[in-house]
């Protein structure tokens, strides 16, 4: 994202702190034109009203290609506010025992997790627990034994889980400096990633230079590819040519190095090999008759 408009999206909240920063507020006549209110999520619940409303002349037109989408949808048209990086509260299950004649009453409770965009840096960063607080929650849990149905036959006893809160958070950077290769990178902070050591370098024949692994990697063309003949294929650990890793239709034949075919594997020295089964037998010299 350029730095410009990274200092923008730093700024803006809103679609219409966006539009203005973005000198776009032309735009804005085309969500009037809608009659969608901005400001909140009360009232939002709005759709066109027909052809003759969108082409109103007392509201500005709406180009016709984006008109007929707005005709065609049945949905309502709301505006929502960029929710930023924060704890907001989410519903988050509560821990059950382990065995099946017992669970802990609530199922569900309510706590803060972090969630929400960072603006400035929204592809380089993410919204990430800063800190959190662990308590007990005091939870009822009802047991029984597995030969009861009685209600009344039923035991319940106050008991803590373990649970956990988040207080606090901030944007952070997704790459971390774990993610960096020591031997040929190093971490950006600044930019949220891992940077080359070295370098641009160059390649041998049917490699590029990779700037994010900063090594040269296999990427042959596709006339390389084509010198691959029948019984062989491109290896791109090797990136060259070699025989296919398809195994022979004969189970017990396996492929020559050297010209790719299948072939039974060489029977031990006295013995001789079945060309079908590929069986080694043992190999019987005819007496000489005198």
């Amino acid at each position: 994202m350029p730095t410009e408009l990274r200092n923008v999206m730093a700024d803006v909240t809103s679609l219409d702190s966006f539009l203005r920063a973005m000198n776009a507020e032309k735009l804005r006549a085309v969500i009037n034109a809608i009659g969608v209110p901005s400001g909140g999520t009360k009232g939002l619940r709005h759709k066109p009203k027909g052809s003759g409303d969108l082409h109103s002349p007392k509201k500005p037109e709406i180009p016709s290609q984006l008109a007929r989408v707005l005709q065609d949808s049945n949905l309502p048209y709301v505006i929502l506010d960029d929710a930023r990086c924060a704890p907001r509260p989410e519903v988050i299950e509560v821990p059950q025992p382990k065995y099946e004649n017992a669970f802990y009453f609530p199922f569900f409770v309510t706590l803060h997790r972090c969630g929400g965009s960072c603006g400035a840096r929204p592809f380089e960063t993410s919204c990430q627990l800063q800190e959190k607080e662990d308590f007990n929650l005091l939870v009822s849990k009802t047991s029984w034994s597995s030969s009861s149905d009685r209600l009344d036959e039923t035991s319940n006893e106050i008991t803590p889980v373990r649970m956990t809160n988040h207080s606090s958070c901030s944007c952070q950077c997704k790459v971390k400096p774990s993610d960096c290769d020591n031997r040929t990178q190093r971490y950006s902070k600044e930019n949220c990633r891992c940077d080359c050591v070295r370098g641009f370098m160059p390649c041998p024949r049917n490699h590029r230079w990779d700037p994010i692994k900063c090594q040269c990697i296999c990427s042959p063309s596709n006339a390389v590819r084509a010198e691959c003949t029948k019984r062989v294929e491109f290896d791109m650990e090797s990136c060259r040519c070699t025989c296919s890793k398809k195994r022979c239709k004969n189970r017990a034949k396996v492929r020559d190095p050297k010209t790719c075919r299948c072939k039974c594997p060489r029977c031990p020295f006295g013995l001789k090999e079945d060309p079908q089964s590929c069986a080694c037998t043992r190999a019987y010299r005819r007496r000489r008759q005198h």
